[in-house]
Formats: C-alpha cells, sequence, structure tokens
C-alpha cells in the first residue's frame, strides 16, 4: 500500500480533518486499525505516515518513526481503508460531496456532464474546494443526423476536457461506427447504454471499452 496516492485514503470515521491537509507536509494516525483490503484482514494497532499528499508507510505502531513537525491524530478505535470509487453517479450539486466523503467514496465517475463537473474536478485537484476525485462523461450523447456530426459533437467533448463519451438509447446504426472511431483515436472512454438500433455484430466490432 506504500506510495499510493492519498486519494485512496479514506476518511476515519467523520475525523474533523480536512481532506486538504492531508497534502501539506507531514500527517499520522496513529494506532489505527488498518483494513489493506487485498484479503480478508486487518492490520491492528498500526500508524500510517502521509507526507506530501502520499502514503509514505505504513507498520506497527510501536516502531514507527514520526517527523517531529507531522501532524498526529490519535485514530484508536477507528478504522481506514483505501478510498471507495462509485463508478456510475449522476452529481447535481457540491451539496453532495460531503456525503461521499463520509461514507468513504474519494473518487466518482459522473455520466452525465456539463460544464460545472469540469469546474468541480479542477478545484478538487487544486484543493480549492473539498470534494472526490471526479472522472466525468461529457454531455449524453444522443441522436446525430450524420456521421460527420457524430465525429464533430466527439471532438467537443474531447476538446472541453471530458473523460468520456456516454452514448444513449436514440443513436443510430449510421453514426454509430463513425462515433466509436473518433472516440477512440480522442483517447476518451466509451460508455453508456445499448442503443436501441445497434446490431450485436456492431456493437461486437466496435469493441467499447
Amino acid at each position: 500500500m506504500t506510495r499510493r496516492l492519498i486519494h485512496f485514503l479514506a476518511l476515519v470515521l467523520f475525523l474533523p480533518i480536512s481532506i486538504a491537509s492531508f497534502c501539506q507536509d507531514s500527517t499520522a494516525f496513529l494506532h489505527v486499525h488498518v483494513i489493506p483490503m487485498d484479503r480478508e484482514r486487518v492490520l491492528d494497532d498500526q500508524t500510517v505516515l502521509i507526507q506530501n499528499g502520499r502514503i509514505a508507510s505504513i507498520g506497527p505502531s510501536r516502531t514507527a518513526r514520526i517527523p517531529a513537525q507531522a501532524q498526529r491524530i490519535d485514530a484508536t478505535g477507528k478504522y481506514l481503508i483505501p478510498g471507495l470509487t462509485d463508478a456510475h453517479v449522476h452529481l447535481y450539486s457540491q451539496i453532495e460531496f460531503p456525503l461521499y466523503l463520509a461514507n468513504g467514496v474519494t473518487t466518482v465517475f459522473n455520466l452525465d456532464g456539463r460544464s460545472a463537473h469540469l469546474r468541480w474536478r479542477k478545484q478538487i485537484a487544486a484543493g480549492e474546494l473539498e470534494g472526490p476525485t471526479i472522472f466525468t462523461a461529457g454531455p449524453l450523447f444522443g441522436r446525430a443526423h450524420t456521421a460527420e456530426e457524430a465525429v464533430r459533437l466527439v471532438d467537443e467533448q474531447a476538446d472541453a476536457g471530458y473523460d468520456a463519451v456516454k452514448i444513449y438509447n436514440p443513436v443510430s446504426k449510421a453514426e454509430y461506427p463513425a462515433l466509436i472511431a473518433e472516440a477512440k483515436r480522442r483517447n476518451l472512454l466509451i460508455m453508456g447504454h445499448i442503443a436501441r438500433e445497434i446490431p450485436l455484430h456492431l456493437l461486437q466490432s466496435a469493441a467499447r471499452r
């Protein structure tokens, strides 16, 4: 678990600590129960040291070496787990962010994007806003009139900075291959529904990822 990014570290039972503070200098969780989730086990009485936003060390508290300047958090009786990921959310408001964090969800994939999601993603990454790490698809991809229009819409979403395109039910057989090809060319994830008009062989040949 050493050297993992700190956004994989979940909060410990509502400890009153800012997420941003984890990325500043050093923070040590003392006497905490660690659930590594690599198999069914609990590591009792551990000290987890965070330095510059990364997990620097995990080990028994009796032998842990903690920098003098580190912020020390007594986590006796509490549990620390890797942060959870919700891979299908629809974010409507910043009000939701504390609820995700309080329940250990530190990463989300939003599947109906708009410009606000790109702004929130940037603010969270910069430490200006507390919330889960956001990956987001662009606006729902419905019917385009031509293959050329489908390519243009994919390019607009790629240029805006979205992580994926989300295909919705009305996408037609005429536009689907062009949409898939352009999304792959622009290195966008392809997500969404199985469109009503798309036959199975075309879905297989497009090889969604």
